[in-house]
């Protein structure tokens, strides 16, 4: 932490804090017992978002209902606080209520009849947020003048229409059948194409061909417009040209409500064995998946420690990343490298550290023990067993022996006569130089 914005010192296990901005907050906590030891727990990472309420003109979401007999909804509650509820009187065009539809969030499903009315918005300039999914290819969202259209008809592209003389299209057509977050938006009741913008799914679509009509006032959304056949989770309104960052904003408070970001399970550390380990990242709001070993499924299966980590695309084409660090029993080594050489009569002990819960077998030694003991020339390695059979090998080592010291001597202390030349008494082969304390470096001195 670099700059603290609060601590406190609390009794319970709960706390309230209303964050100051949007952004990424980190927190953590710690705990003392009753004799005042403490234990802190690790940072957790929050992503917070706070919507402008600036222009804020209608805030509708399907968890705030008025919930009648059968799932069917007669009033979708304006949680701004503008009181603009979205209502129905007639049972007959009432949408109905669905419980967990995308992260835990409710839907209202339209059946192609219903429609839910908004009167008073008066605006001529909106901006619209709406995460939904069309059942059918021309899905049109609102009647509000002629409507908004996802693909208008049997063929066509996206459409904002107003009236006869005031609307635009827009390329390409569009998925249906899926979950997606669209935002539009028109100023002065004007669609040209300097006043109006369209996106789906975090990708602004190109306008075209239209009618460039002035004066348009939105008074009544006609949620639903009585011909979808869809599903609407939630819609935000607002009565102001909003900037790119607002929007994109708007549009990761969205994205990151119905389809949050990748989170990987904690680091993992095997205690015993070498079983395979899961790593999952399924969510059924991910459309694909990209792990650092290269597999594309939701999850990986892996029997080594390392750092695994995964790039996710969720339905909103947005992306995150997640790594976990995994952790299984290691076979220690004794020496860096997999070459030694010894000095004739020493010892090398190599001790895998691990228990003796696991099964052994030396290559080289034939022991079946944790540890051996190394003092002749060979290859050594050690296949480490579980209980369930899965195992793990250790590197070769090979070991050699330097003799030189036995194979090469002076000879006993002895007397000699005053010029007569000293050299080795026994040689050996591997002599390459020779240094006499006297400074001499031939292979006997005077």
């Amino acid at each position: 932490f670099t700059t603290a914005y609060f601590a406190d010192s609390i009794q319970t296990t709960g706390y309230n804090y209303q964050l100051p901005d949007s952004g990424i907050w980190y927190w953590r906590v710690k705990a003392y017992n009753v004799c005042q030891a403490e234990t802190l727990s690790g940072t957790q990472e929050l992503s917070y978002r706070k919507l402008p309420s600036l222009g804020l003109k209608a805030w509708y979401k399907a968890d705030s209902v008025h919930l009648l007999s059968g799932n069917y909804v007669d009033t979708l509650y304006d949680v701004s606080g503008n009181g603009l509820h979205a209502r129905q009187s007639n049972s007959a065009n009432r949408p109905m209520w669905t419980e967990d539809k995308l992260n835990g969030y409710p839907s209202l499903y339209f059946d192609g009849n219903d429609l839910l009315n908004t009167d008073s918005l008066k605006t001529g300039t909106v901006e619209i947020f709406m995460v939904v999914k069309g059942n059918n290819f021309g899905n049109q969202y609102f009647g509000f003048g002629s409507g908004y259209h996802v693909n208008f008809g049997a063929s066509l592209t996206p459409l904002i229409y107003i009236a006869g003389d005031n609307y635009r299209y827009f390329t390409p057509k569009q998925e249906y059948g899926k979950y997606q977050l669209h935002s539009f938006g028109f100023a002065n009741g004007n669609t040209s194409p300097s006043s109006t913008y369209l996106s789906v799914n975090n990708t602004l679509l190109t306008p075209v061909n239209g009618a460039d009509g002035t004066g348009f006032q939105l008074n009544n959304l006609l949620i639903g417009s009585a011909s979808l056949n869809g599903e609407i989770l939630e819609i935000l309104v607002y009565n102001t040209q909003l900037t790119d960052s607002i929007r994109q904003n708007i549009s990761l408070y969205l994205s990151q409500k119905y389809a949050p970001p990748v989170t990987l399970a904690g680091d993992i550390t095997v205690g015993y064995g070498f079983a395979d380990t899961v790593i999952t990242a399924y969510k059924p709001h991910f459309s694909s998946y990209l792990w650092s070993t290269g597999s594309t499924d939701s999850a990986i299966t892996v029997n080594q420690s390392g750092t695994y980590s995964v790039t996710v695309t969720d339905i909103f084409g947005f992306t995150s990343t997640d790594s976990v660090e995994v952790t299984y029993p290691t076979i220690n080594y004794t020496i860096t490298g997999t070459d030694t050489t010894l000095c004739l009569g020493d010892t090398l002990l190599w001790d895998t550290g691990l228990n003796t819960d696991y099964d052994y077998i030396w290559q080289g030694s034939g022991l079946t023990t944790p540890a051996i003991h190394i003092s002749t020339t060979g290859t050594y390695s050690v296949t480490v067993t579980d209980s369930l059979g899965y195992f793990i090998k250790s590197d070769t080592l090979t070991v050699s022996i330097d003799s030189f010291p036995v194979q090469n001597s002076l000879g006993l202390p002895r007397s000699v006569c005053k010029n007569e030349s000293v050299g080795l008494t026994e040689q050996g082969a591997g002599i390459n130089s020779y240094l006499w304390s006297t400074g001499a470096t031939n292979s006997y001195i005077n």
